[in-house]
C-alpha cells in the first residue's frame, strides 16, 4: 500500500515516521520532496569492485573508498562517465519496522530522459 499524504502525516504525527527536520509544504500526494545535501560522495577512481561483506561488518568501510566533495550554493558538480557518487539529504529518515520506503531521483534531466546507469 501507498501511502497518501494524510497517511504520511498521520504517520509523522505519531512516530512511526521521522522525518528530521520536518517541512510540511514537502509533502506531495503521496511521497515527501527530500533536499539534496551540499555535499557527494565520490568513489575513488580505479575502484573496479565493492566488497558488501566489508560494508556490512564495518560501517566505516564506505569511508575507505569515497572521499567527499563539497557543493557549493549554485554550482554543480560534473559527473565523469563510469563514476559513481553518492548524494546525501538534508533530512535524517527513521521508518517503523511495518513501513518500508522507496528513494527516487527527480530531476528536469530525467523528466527529459535522461538516465545515468
Amino acid at each position: 500500500m501507498i501511502l497518501t499524504r494524510d497517511k504520511i502525516l498521520d504517520a509523522v504525527r505519531s512516530g512511526e515516521i521521522r522525518i528530521e527536520p520536518f517541512d510540511e509544504g514537502a509533502l506531495d500526494a503521496a511521497s515527501y520532496d527530500m533536499t539534496l545535501y551540499n555535499q557527494i560522495r565520490v568513489f575513488i577512481e580505479g575502484l573496479n569492485e565493492i566488497d558488501l561483506n566489508d560494508m556490512a561488518r564495518d560501517a566505516n568501510a564506505l569511508l575507505n573508498i569515497t572521499r567527499i566533495v563539497p557543493i557549493p550554493a549554485e554550482s554543480y558538480y560534473l559527473l565523469k562517465p563510469g563514476e559513481l557518487v553518492l548524494g546525501m539529504t538534508v533530512e535524517k529518515l527513521t521508518l517503523a519496522p511495518n513501513i518500508a520506503g522507496s528513494l527516487e531521483g527527480r530531476s528536469r534531466f530525467a523528466r527529459m530522459g535522461l538516465w545515468c546507469t
